[in-house]
C-alpha cells in the first residue's frame, strides 16, 4: 500500500501523532497552548529560558518575537541595520535585521525598534496579518475589550482566521502584553507551508481493521463537522472529494486513491490562502492527531 506524504518535513511536524514530552517544568503539556509550546521546542523553533523552564506566562519582547516569527517560517535573509538603538553585539541582531528585510515589522519612531519593548496581543496579529495577507472571513465575534484603530483590520482578520481566539465575555486583550506561551499558540498554528511536490513511499505498518476504524472515524467527523462549517464552497468541494476517495477506498481497496488525492490536491493548491486556512484549522480542530496522519498522509496533502 502507499501513502501520499508530504515534501516538506515541516508538514510531518503538525501531523504527529506522539510529540516530545516533558521538555519544561513549568509547562503542561495536557493544554493545547503546552503542546504548542512542546511541538515548537521539539523542531528548535523555541528554546527554554534555562533551569528546565520555559516561562511561559512571562512577557515577549518584540526582539524575542521576531525571532520565534523568523524560525516559524524560515526567515533567513537579512538586510542592513535600519535602527539606532539595534546594536551589532546583540543576541538579536540579525533577526531584527531579517525581519526588516522581510518587512513584516516596522520600528517605533526615530529610528528606533525598542527591542527590548513587550510586545502586544494586537501588534503580533498586525505582524502575522502583514506576513499572511489573509482574507476576513465572514463568521466571527466582536472583542468586547478595546482594539486599538490602527490594528483592527489585522485583529479582526487573525480572529476570524482562528489564529488568536476570544476569552470568555469576548475578550482579547488586545492592547495587553503577549505571553511567550501566547505566541507559541498563536505562531505553532502556522508552522505549516503550502506544499508543491508529493512523494510516494510503501508502509505495510496499518492493519486494515485498525485503517477501516480510522478512515471511517475521519469520514464521519468531516460529514458532520468540517465540511459543514466551511464557509467557502471551494473548500466544501475538496472536503467532499477527501470523504469521497475515502469511501471508495473502503469499498474496493483496488480503488485509485492517489490519483484521486492528486486531483484534489490541485483544487486545493487554487484556493485562496484564506481558505486553505480555514480548511486546515477545521480539520486540525475536529479530527485526532492520529488521524490526521491518515487524513493527510494517505488521502490529502495539505
Amino acid at each position: 500500500m502507499k501513502r501520499l506524504v508530504a515534501a516538506l518535513a515541516v508538514l510531518s511536524m503538525l501531523m504527529q501523532s506522539v510529540f516530545a514530552v516533558g521538555y519544561f517544568a513549568d509547562v503542561d503539556e495536557a493544554t493545547e497552548q503546552g503542546q504548542a509550546i512542546a511541538r515548537l521546542a521539539e523542531y528548535g523553533v523555541v528554546n527554554g529560558i534555562g533551569n528546565g523552564c520555559f516561562a511561559p506566562d512571562n512577557a515577549l519582547t518584540r526582539a524575542q518575537f521576531v525571532k520565534i516569527v523568523n524560525n516559524v517560517f524560515r526567515y533567513e535573509s537579512a538586510g542592513e541595520n535600519k535602527f539606532v538603538d539595534v546594536a551589532p553585539d546583540a543576541w538579536y541582531f540579525n533577526d531584527i535585521c531579517i525581519a526588516s528585510e522581510m518587512g513584516y515589522i516596522n520600528g517605533v519612531g526615530d529610528g528606533c525598534f525598542a527591542p527590548e519593548n513587550y510586545v502586544t496581543r494586537e501588534q503580533a496579529c498586525v505582524i502575522l496579518n502583514n506576513i499572511l495577507n489573509m482574507e476576513r472571513l465572514p463568521y466571527y465575534t466582536q472583542p468586547s475589550d478595546a482594539v486599538s484603530d490602527w490594528a483592527r483590520e489585522s485583529v479582526l482578520t487573525i480572529l476570524s482566521n482562528r489564529l488568536i481566539a476570544l476569552e470568555e465575555g469576548n475578550r482579547l486583550r488586545a492592547t495587553e502584553f503577549m505571553t511567550r506561551g501566547e505566541a507559541c499558540e498563536m505562531l505553532e498554528k502556522c508552522y505549516v507551508s503550502d506544499v508543491d511536490e508529493i512523494e510516494y513511499i510503501d508502509i505495510k505498518s496499518i492493519a486494515r481493521e485498525d485503517l477501516e476504524t480510522r478512515m471511517t472515524r475521519v469520514i464521519a467527523s468531516m460529514e458532520t463537522e468540517v465540511i459543514p462549517k466551511l464557509t467557502y464552497e471551494e473548500s466544501k468541494t475538496v472536503g467532499q472529494r477527501i470523504v469521497d476517495n475515502m469511501k471508495a477506498y473502503l469499498a474496493d481497496d483496488a480503488h485509485d486513491y492517489i490519483k484521486a488525492s492528486q486531483e484534489t490536491f490541485e483544487i486545493y493548491k487554487g484556493l485562496t490562502k484564506a481558505a486553505r486556512t480555514e480548511f486546515k484549522t477545521k480539520v486540525q480542530e475536529y479530527n485526532k492527531m492520529e488521524d490526521l496522519m491518515l487524513l493527510y498522509d494517505f488521502f490529502f496533502v495539505l
